[in-house]
């Protein structure tokens, strides 16, 4: 920023009053304007300690490096971020706006989950329904599950968190919880319809199988699912996780009949096999990594 840029600025500010007070005093006067003005626009303008102050902060800020711009942006959006979170009667869009600022800056969130669970509880009634999508997001990134067990599902249940549901369930071990989940997910689908719904609750079906071990009926879910809205509406990190998440599937079904093999001969000792079994394992922990990834992102 130039010094003559903050002038510009200082002027254009000082006209917009100038000219919102002599509208206003216009309209409560006559519903026309008269023609003219009584007073000039700024041509010159002496510098006040104000415009003083800014050049200072402007030439200070081009001085800096790089890194140290981001580390002033940082320190004054952890400032706005304590605030918000500090409120005694806090608003639900600077909540959202601190969830979103601590997000973007990627940093240490476990420090911040205290303050942030205390001022959501503190939101109003109505500010807690609309800021809990973010608190989801919140808790999903910290991989804190009952933090997320505590907000699902919603009142009325949300089809696009039921994925997400069913992975909260199946972490925390509440098998009886998922077990009920994939009943419900498995009631709702109409061979003669297609819904928007039916997507999640495909996804949260294959995750169920999958930990039961039962990785064909979770492929099935996959064979099954209309991914078609995801590619018009380009939503590819969806489309990816999808994709990932069913190569998982493959890979899991593939270590389980090797295994089923090896007991039942003898090529458990085989250098092939034993090689086949190392390469499948790695694969298994590179997608379950990158699952994990995609989620946080999507």
């Amino acid at each position: 920023m130039k010094s003559s840029d903050v002038d510009n600025h200082v002027r254009a500010h000082l006209d917009t009053q100038r000219l919102v007070e002599f509208v206003s005093k216009c309209e409560e006067n006559s519903p026309s304007l008269p023609p003219g003005l009584p007073f000039e626009l700024t041509k010159s303008l002496t510098p006040t300690p104000e415009s003083h102050r800014a050049k200072r902060l402007a030439k200070w800020f081009r001085r800096l490096s790089p890194q140290g711009v981001r580390r002033v942006i940082l320190q004054g959006d952890l400032k706005e971020v304590r605030t918000a979170l500090s409120k005694r009667k806090p608003i639900g869009n600077d909540f959202c706006r601190a969830l979103d600022k601590l997000s973007h800056h990627q940093v240490a969130l476990p420090r911040w989950k205290r303050s942030v669970a205390r001022c959501y509880g503190r939101l109003p009634r109505a500010d807690r329904k609309q800021t809990r999508s973010a608190m989801l997001g919140f808790y999903s990134k910290l991989h804190d599950f009952k933090g997320l067990e505590s907000l699902l599902p919603a009142r009325p249940r949300q089809w696009m968190e039921v994925p997400l549901e069913m992975e909260t369930y199946l972490h925390l071990k509440r098998l009886s919880k998922a077990k009920a989940l994939a009943a419900f997910c498995e009631s709702k689908f109409d061979p003669k319809k297609r819904f928007r719904y039916e997507l999640p609750l495909r996804l949260a079906l294959s995750r169920y199988y999958a930990h039961t071990g039962n990785y064909d009926a979770g492929l099935k879910q996959h064979s099954q699912m209309d991914t078609g809205n995801l590619w018009d509406y380009g939503d590819y990190g969806s489309l990816i996780s999808i994709t990932t998440n069913e190569a998982l599937l493959i890979a899991l079904k593939a270590q389980q009949e090797i295994s089923k093999s090896a007991k039942t001969t003898s090529s458990g000792r085989d250098p092939v096999v034993v090689k086949e079994k190392r390469n499948l394992k790695q694969t298994i922990s590179y997608l379950r990594a990158l699952n994990r990834r995609l989620d946080e992102n999507i």
